[in-house]
């Protein structure tokens, strides 16, 4: 998936991923909606175009939308048969959300800004939503973030990610392989913690093999790419991370954190 998933929005009546089960199970055609748009059938019902007022559903005596067509909108600035054309798996989406597909993006229920770094947090992961170099607001170094990507939280880290023991890996907070990597392009990207202990602070970026940083310049996360940090199950049912405070996204003119609100956004779900 890409920021193109957020050019969709759905109702914030249906934000759970058992409510757009629900619905998309319930209204059938609203699964082969984007099918009939891309082929310009004569079945094609265009979305409505997204409101920032909201729209309001209507309920008739049992309980069912009276027009469905409130619930899924689209930004208006895309041609809608050349969008879904042009971005296949939106056109089954709704489907897969139906049948309970592994791995489907459930949509937003609100409207994301395609120029800003999304990260957003939930009780056990965080997922980075990079925008694609046309729509970043900000400036790429070649096509990506680069050199010590940072991640700061609010409370220490150590109890749920502990580190080695080794003194050369005491910095190595992947003990217990909860961490996604390599992630990004580059195999040898690790993650480290930052400062001393108790450790606040991790990052993403390479060392050579005597322990020193050799990633200075090197894309470590790429533009137009969604990055989930945590392995499936990394922690038990009762641990929940830290709360997230802060980013660093180094780009090609400055770094990007949640001081500057214009390019980044911490959503916490």
């Amino acid at each position: 998936m890409s920021y193109n998933s957020y050019n969709i929005i759905i109702h914030n009546q249906f934000s759970s991923d058992e409510q757009q089960i629900n619905f998309f199970s319930k209204y059938s055609n609203e699964q082969f909606r984007p099918y009939y748009i891309a082929n310009n059938t004569q079945d094609a019902e265009l979305y409505n175009q997204w409101d920032l007022s909201g729209n309001i559903l209507e309920y008739d005596n049992s309980g069912n939308i009276i027009n469905t067509s409130n619930v899924i909108t689209v930004n208006p600035n895309i041609v809608q048969q050349t969008f879904f054309t042009q971005n296949t798996q939106e056109i089954y989406r709704p489907f897969y959300i139906a049948q309970k597909y592994n791995n489907v993006e459930l949509y937003e229920s609100q409207i994301i800004d395609p120029g800003k770094i999304r990260v957003v947090q939930t009780d056990q992961q965080i997922t980075i939503y990079t925008p694609s170099e046309q729509d970043f607001y900000g400036n790429y170094l070649n096509g990506g973030f680069h050199t010590m990507i940072e991640f700061e939280f609010e409370e220490s880290l150590e109890n749920i990610l502990p580190t080695s023991n080794d003194d050369y890996d005491y910095d190595n907070p992947n003990l217990n392989n909860q961490f996604i990597q390599p992630i990004g392009p580059q195999s040898n990207a690790i993650f480290v913690y930052i400062g001393f202990s108790p450790y606040y602070k991790f990052g993403i970026s390479s060392f050579d093999e005597n322990g020193s940083p050799d990633g200075a310049g090197i894309v470590f996360l790429e533009a137009n790419q969604i990055y989930t940090i945590f392995n499936q199950d990394a922690f038990d049912n009762n641990t929940t991370l830290p709360k997230l405070i802060n980013v660093q996204f180094p780009g090609q003119t400055q770094d990007y954190t949640i001081d500057t609100p214009e390019f980044v956004t911490i959503d916490y779900k």
